[in-house]
């Protein structure tokens, strides 16, 4: 039988324990989050604008980027450094969840713990994507493999919009490949849920935190991550649906005036912000106990924690570098300028226009036939600003609007 009682309960003893400074050191690497990966997301976006050589971006150019290798590179760059965040996060929340009785991490030294440790939390790190990559990317090629070989014969929209049988055996083939992959990487995270707290804690080699002590405890560690995680969907839909709800209400009795308008879409939204703010904190900061709370009963050595924790508040005291409220505060003020400075520079290059203008997708394909003559006629008479259409090249040199690469879909015949 499983009991994860004690694991809950110490999850709400941290919790209303350490909440407050849980919450300042989460909020302190969200706004690191923000700082790095804003200005590199943008970099990068300008950086293929300019490569790609158009001015204009259109959904198949986004999609056809991350299907090359410049996009997979950008794509791993964005998520590795979003990990590694992550990582050095939970680090600082762990060091304050695993104070000794003599003495207690607050916020500054929660980040200096994890200061401390960053280099061994990054090894751990870079390893744990290594390995997903290398378990993910058989499984990539398979489907790829079945795409090719299912779903190319016809343009794809064929294949979407009448679902002949070979689409339903791709589903059925990504289907089980989903089903796998997701086995092999609970698997694999049950394995890893222990290492960040045997390196912080215990000095335990990164290569070796990533195999250690978890066998024995899989079912019980998989369970309470799926607790957490429907606990945490929960809140988070309970909180949005009442915000949605009060914004229906609102909203509609405010039309009569602009400003009353926009006063109430903008409290709502204002209110949306914050309490999704307020359930990713929840979220973050529980599941950071979580770790703490499976590590001390599933995973921790013989000698007590206090202990163990001497080496640990040896390695913050003997840092070269320390952190120091104003130390905290200048760069996180450099930091922010920066970030909006790149930010708002990289925008700007892009010239995005300031204004709304309507576009009918392949004419008024709601009313007439896509790209037909009608819909367009049609759309004009509605009003829109501009009208988009596609055009093909026919094996024999003309010209069409078309937009399909044959006419499986719209009339059954290739």
């Amino acid at each position: 039988m499983i009991n994860l009682r004690p694991v809950f309960d110490g999850v709400l003893y941290d919790i209303r324990r350490f909440w407050k400074v849980l919450v300042l050191t989460d909020i302190a690497y969200k706004m690191v989050a923000w700082i790095l990966l804003t200005p590199l997301v943008c970099l990068l976006f300008r950086a293929w604008l300019s490569v790609s050589g158009n001015k204009v971006l259109a959904d198949q150019d986004i999609l056809f980027f991350f299907l090359e290798p410049v996009g997979w590179f950008c794509l791993i760059t964005v998520g590795a450094l979003a990990t590694a965040i992550v990582a050095l996060e939970m680090s600082a929340l762990l060091g304050i969840l695993g104070e000794s009785k003599r003495q207690r991490l607050g916020f500054l030294g929660g980040l200096q713990f994890a200061l401390a440790h960053a280099l061994p939390v990054l090894q751990v790190t870079a390893r744990l994507i290594a390995f997903t990559l290398v378990t993910v990317t058989p499984f990539l090629v398979i489907a790829g493999l079945t795409y090719w070989g299912l779903l190319t014969e016809y343009d794809i929209n064929y294949y979407l919009q009448k679902r002949p049988p070979t689409f339903w055996v791709a589903v059925g083939i990504g289907a089980i490949l989903a089903v796998i992959l997701v086995s092999v990487l609970l698997r694999l995270l049950t394995g890893w849920l222990l290492a960040l707290p045997l390196v912080v804690f215990e000095q335990v080699h990164p290569a070796v935190a990533l195999k250690t002590r978890a066998d024995g405890h899989r079912f019980q560690l998989l369970v309470g991550m799926v607790v957490w995680a429907l606990a945490a969907t929960v809140v988070s839909t309970i909180t949005t649906t009442a915000v949605l709800g009060l914004g229906w209400w609102i909203v509609p009795q405010a039309t009569e005036s602009l400003a009353l308008l926009s006063l109430a879409i903008g409290g709502i939204t204002l209110l949306w912000a914050g309490s999704s703010l307020a359930v990713n904190l929840l979220s973050t900061t529980t599941a950071a106990s979580l770790l703490m709370n499976f590590y001390l009963i599933f995973g921790c050595s013989k000698k007590p924690i206090a202990v163990n924790r001497a080496s640990a508040d040896t390695q913050i005291s003997d840092s070269e570098f320390q952190l120091t409220r104003k130390r905290l505060l200048f760069g996180g003020i450099m930091g922010l300028v920066l970030a909006l400075s790149i930010s708002v520079y990289v925008l700007q290059s892009v010239q995005l226009e300031d204004h709304t203008e309507i576009t009918a997708h392949r004419g008024s394909s709601h009313g007439a036939p896509e790209n037909s003559l009608a819909a367009i006629r049609l759309a004009i008479a509605e009003g829109t600003d501009w009208v988009e259409i596609d055009v093909q090249e026919t094996a024999d040199g003309q010209v069409v609007v078309f937009h399909d690469s044959d006419f499986m879909k719209l009339a059954g015949v290739n």
